[in-house]
């Protein structure tokens, strides 16, 4: 073993009860360099991963810290291996030490200040101003220490007013924050102030022997450095604490995030089951007390006024609470205090929102109020919350947010659908008018012939998916008669054999118009059918009996029933006495019985 390995070791084993010599204080600053680097790797590579400015600040104390103790460790290294005398490196060090110990000191406090009570503005201006004035400190020092040892080499850098300014700026700046930070009463806080109150006791009792010139550095030295050590462990305990703690929150906020996103995922599902607006709205108060903690919710839908409410579907109040809440509302004037964002409502705040009458209707003490919007337009706005006081939870909070984004884009779906079926009407409606304008003869025709149809279809019971199918059937079977001359369709007389094959194609060529429409794909089995008669001997396809679609051999009576019953070139219009006879003839032949005798209830 080398004589250099065996003076660090008897170092070591002298460390915490030396004197304080110079074997002490490397043994001190090895071990400082230690604790200090390790901090400093910590944060480091935690400050990769962290969005955090707080964390730079931690990084930067933490690696100031390491460098001061490294640099000290140098230079007692070179000192006791006899490569310099202490004299020679005396002239120049004793100012960065010094600004080094106070700007890790501050940058640390001001970081952990920052830390735990997230006072970004107080913390900034404290570092910034702490950084200046251990600068200003070592300038103000360096350029005359350095002059005045050169003539008076047996003066020490403690002995003189330098030492001075450094001590008292920094025992001033370690209390600024040791205040803040007592303030707040938290466990991490108060770790803080006890490692920061060590670094503190180091100043004083330094202070305390520059006071007594000197007399006391053997009892002070090995108290000050074990302070200056010790000061380091609650920072690491509460550093990795708080990291502890941010990862579990972390985890929990994933946690409660995915529940959220699961919970909103299958309440869009049922939102968007439906294209009616007052369904949606429903949907919500039925989905909603599945995965919302809220003892009590409202919905208002509202019509094109702001005073104006279409309905309001609620969980958690009965009857005459929902009606006292909706006529106390529609005078609240709350809507003009409703911006685009959601509004927290509380006990401090409630009659400064809520008229006293619709307070006292809500009965709920703690509340959220989501407006939601459509292109600028309130269209509705949901109210929940709680019967006790309570502070909202982020999760309640989260997912009413995702709630109403939800409702918002399921109504303006079903807005855009009824524009869209609007759109759908007005096409075919022309379409209609198209057919009807080929003849006069034949105006009004698929009207009448729709109204007929729609009527039978409702007394056999359909649904509304069909009697929308028979709707549109009805308005469009005869677009296939756009093909046909007009010859033929005003001809007076009995039409030819050829003639009338012309007219038997319409169904096909109907069809085949509307073929290439999604739309209209469940129409044209429809439109090609309704010529086909009940006993087989109709066109174009020859189908009997059932194998006709019911929705075409509806059609088909209520078409043959109205034109029988308007005036044509070729023969005069029957009555109605004389129409239903006709009907109750081709029942069973041409027409479906069961058809026609759904429709002679309705006539």
């Amino acid at each position: 073993m080398n004589k250099y390995s065996e003076f660090i070791l008897d170092l070591l084993a002298q460390f915490g009860g030396g004197r304080g010599d110079i074997k002490n204080e490397l043994a001190r600053f090895g071990l400082g360099a230690t604790l200090w680097g390790i901090l400093f790797a910590a944060s480091w590579m935690r400050r990769k991963r962290s969005p955090y400015r707080e964390e730079k600040f931690i990084v930067w104390g933490f690696g100031i810290g390491f460098l001061r103790e490294v640099f000290m460790f140098a230079v007692f290294s070179l000192v006791l291996l006899e490569i310099v005398s202490f004299d020679s490196l005396h002239i120049y060090f004793p100012p960065l030490e010094h600004a080094l110990v106070m700007a890790a000191v501050i940058i640390i406090a001001g970081a952990y200040w920052r830390f735990i009570l997230k006072d970004i503005d107080n913390s900034r201006r404290y570092i910034q101003t702490g950084i200046g004035a251990s600068v200003l400190c070592f300038i103000a020092t360096a350029f005359w220490w350095a002059p005045y040892v050169s003539t008076h080499p047996s003066i020490r850098f403690g002995e003189t007013w330098a030492d001075w300014a450094f001590r008292l700026a920094t025992i001033a700046f370690l209390i600024v924050p040791i205040i803040f930070l007592l303030k707040k009463r938290s466990w991490a806080g108060n770790i803080v102030v006890i490692s920061l109150a060590m670094f503190l006791s180091d100043e004083l009792l330094m202070m305390i022997n520059l006071v007594s010139g000197d007399v006391y550095k053997n009892i002070f030295g090995p108290i000050r450095h074990n302070l200056h050590l010790w000061a380091v462990i609650p920072l690491v305990y509460v550093y990795v604490k708080e990291l502890v703690i941010e990862r579990e929150t972390a985890e929990n906020k994933i946690i409660e995030e995915n529940e959220i996103s699961t919970a909103l995922l299958k309440t869009f599902d049922i939102l968007n089951s439906s294209l009616d607006i007052k369904q949606i709205v429903n949907n919500v108060i039925v989905v909603a007390p599945k995965y919302l903690k809220f003892d009590r919710l409202i919905i208002f839908l509202y019509g094109q006024g702001t005073n104006e409410i279409i309905c309001s579907y609620s969980y958690g109040f009965d009857q005459e609470e929902k009606t006292l809440a909706e006529i106390s509302f529609k005078n609240n004037g709350i809507l003009a205090k409703l911006d685009a964002g959601h509004v927290i409502v509380n006990d401090i705040n409630k009659y400064k929102l809520f008229s006293e009458n619709f307070a006292n209707a809500l009965n709920i003490h703690d509340a959220v109020m989501m407006p939601i919007i459509i292109s600028g337009k309130l269209e509705a706005l949901l109210i929940g919350g709680y019967k006790n006081t309570r502070m909202i939870s982020t999760y309640d909070l989260s997912f009413v947010k995702g709630l109403s984004n939800g409702v918002g884009i399921a109504m303006k779906n079903a807005v855009l659908f009824l524009e869209l079926q609007q759109l759908l009407t007005n096409t075919i409606t022309s379409f209609a008018l198209v057919i009807d304008a080929k003849s006069h003869w034949t105006r009004g025709h698929t009207q009448r012939v729709t109204n007929y149809a729609t009527s039978i279809g409702a007394k056999m019971g359909l649904n509304g998916d069909e009697l929308e199918t028979l709707w549109l059937g009805g308005l469009l079977h005869d677009i296939g008669k756009i093909g046909t001359p007009d010859t033929i369709l005003d001809k007076s007389d009995k039409l030819t054999d050829a003639e009338f094959e012309i007219v038997k194609k319409h169904p096909v060529q109907g069809s085949s118009i509307l073929a290439s429409i999604k739309q209209f794909k469940n129409i044209t089995s429809i439109i090609r059918h309704h010529h086909e008669r009940y006993d087989g001997k109709g066109y174009p396809d020859g189908l009997k009996g059932k194998e006709i679609p019911l929705l075409a051999r509806i059609l088909c009576v209520a078409d043959v029933y109205d034109a029988i019953t308007e005036e044509r070139p070729y023969r005069k219009a029957m009555n109605k006495e004389a129409a239903i006879e006709e009907l109750k003839r081709c029942s069973g032949t041409q027409l479906d019985p069961q058809v026609v005798e759904t429709f002679l209830q309705v006539i």
